[in-house]
């Protein structure tokens, strides 16, 4: 199955070794990110920094092995579904509509995300990592 990971989850596995952090690593589904989804991250490294009281070393290596499980979505892409995912999203938070563009070019089983305002839109299955992990093992 085909998923979109939302950036929540993704800062999430690198704030602490968790559920999260080893579904992503070793999930059996194809995971697909939006390329800013990444630039967030790195705009916020000084946050995890603190957060984490690890080193940017430690963040940028932990960043490099959760991703390389993940397919980068280029903006260009992304951006030819924004107009559709506005409409999905609604009036919710209007940052939530590149994850929605993405799911929408991947043609995405689902969102992974611990956003509660994607559960309005009806379009996408929302889980937490919890919850697909939990599905894989039925």
């Amino acid at each position: 199955m085909k998923f979109v990971v939302d950036t929540n989850v993704i800062i999430a596995s690198l704030i602490k070794d968790s559920v999260t952090r080893k579904f992503l690593i070793e999930t059996p589904h194809t995971l697909y990110a939006p390329e800013f989804a990444i630039t967030e991250i790195e705009n916020h490294l000084e946050e995890l920094i603190k957060k984490t009281k690890k080193d940017k070393r430690d963040i940028l290596l932990m960043l490099k092995l959760v991703v390389s499980n993940i397919e980068i979505v280029s903006k260009t892409e992304t951006y030819k579904a924004m107009d559709e995912a506005i409409q999905i999203i609604g009036n919710e938070d209007k940052n939530d509509a590149p994850i929605i563009a993405c799911a929408i070019r991947v043609n995405a089983d689902g969102i992974v995300t611990y956003d509660k305002d994607f559960r309005k839109q009806k379009r996408f299955r929302i889980l937490i990592p919890e919850e697909l992990i939990k599905i894989q093992e039925k």
